[in-house]
């Protein structure tokens, strides 16, 4: 995102890691945390901005490293549930298994191997067919491929 901030009235204002949400017209399309506030300025335009980059909340299974192997016997969403439990800690995000015929296919394991945790969580996703996504209450929500809509179809503006 990018502020005019001729006035400087938005310096100071934001911190890396702070929570962000995006929204317009009081639907909420996106929560999640600064990356890095900088502000810039323009010689040629006179212009001062201030610059914002972003991630939504699954930036926390990114920043985790996985390494366990996963039986190939295991259904997907023990597999994520066993995952999530084992990042403890710090990590704020949850995970309950929702318990459908795609989310506890087997998948045919993975071999250890270090990786972030949204990597083998994106993999785990594309075999056996599911989504997903960290919604606002840093919940990871899965379900087959087309089974669930906000509704909310987002384009380019240019």
């Amino acid at each position: 995102m990018i502020f005019e901030n001729s006035s400087g009235g938005y310096t100071g204002l934001f911190s890396a890691q702070q929570v962000a949400v995006i929204g317009y017209d009081g639907k909420t399309y996106m929560t999640g945390y600064v990356d890095v506030p900088r502000s810039t300025f323009s010689k040629t335009m006179l212009e001062r901005r201030l610059h914002l980059s972003g991630r939504d909340y699954s930036q926390d299974l990114s920043n985790q490293l996985y390494s366990a192997s996963i039986a190939s016997t295991a259904e997907a969403e023990d597999a994520i549930a066993d995952m999530i439990t084992a990042l403890g800690g710090d990590f704020e995000i949850t995970f309950a298994k929702p318990g459908t015929a795609a989310t506890q296919a087997t998948f045919g394991g993975l071999e250890p191997r270090e990786n972030s945790g949204l990597e083998v969580i994106r993999e785990i996703f594309e075999r056996v067919d599911c989504d997903g996504y960290v919604d606002g209450s840093k919940a990871l929500q899965m379900s087959g491929v087309g089974a669930t809509s906000t509704g909310i179809v987002l384009t380019d503006s240019e």
